[in-house]
């Protein structure tokens, strides 16, 4: 599905790319059969110092989302406004309002393992600060809108070792 989606629409973060997440062929060698067995180095891996990416030197939470004042939450085109107006890079402003849907809004477990949902609008999620994956993806959809990106709401299944074949519905 990717395939088809990307030969009709231009990736918007192509110019981010340098090349680096790109999966090299490795030579076969012969290596230990049981290497994934052995116990692995515990240090924390560091996250690579790339002011373009995705990834924060710590991984930690943008500085835009973390210096938010309460006063901004108000609504969802005034978080998206304060946002916009404290990240210029677009790659960073996009994760700085993904931060701030999975900071701010928990997972709605009582009403997943009911079967039971409440309304899932972008709105209602971001009054009751609850949500399921739908929930999650509506109100990030909306905070991009209103920054003026473009973020897609996209749906499929998920399956676990558990699961089915036909899944469960994810968002």
């Amino acid at each position: 599905m990717e395939g088809i989606y990307l030969s009709f629409n231009k990736n918007p973060f192509e110019r981010y790319d340098d090349g680096s997440s790109k999966v090299q062929p490795q030579p076969q060698t012969n290596r230990d059969p049981f290497e994934n067995l052995k116990p692995q180095d515990t240090a924390k891996p560091q996250p690579a110092n790339n002011t373009n990416g995705w990834a924060r030197e710590g991984m930690e939470i943008h500085p835009a989302v973390a210096n938010m004042p309460s006063s901004v939450e108000t609504s969802i085109a005034l978080v998206a406004q304060y946002i916009v107006s404290k990240e210029s890079d677009q790659v960073q402003r996009i994760k700085a309002l993904h931060d701030y849907v999975a900071d701010r809004i928990a997972y709605d477990a009582e009403s997943y393992f009911a079967g039971q949902y409440p309304p899932q609008d972008a709105e209602t999620v971001f009054r009751t600060r609850k949500s399921v994956c739908a929930d999650y993806a509506k109100l990030l959809e909306a905070l991009g809108k209103a920054a003026g990106e473009e973020i897609i709401y996209v749906v499929g299944d998920a399956r676990t070792q558990t699961s089915d074949l036909s899944g469960q519905g994810h968002a």
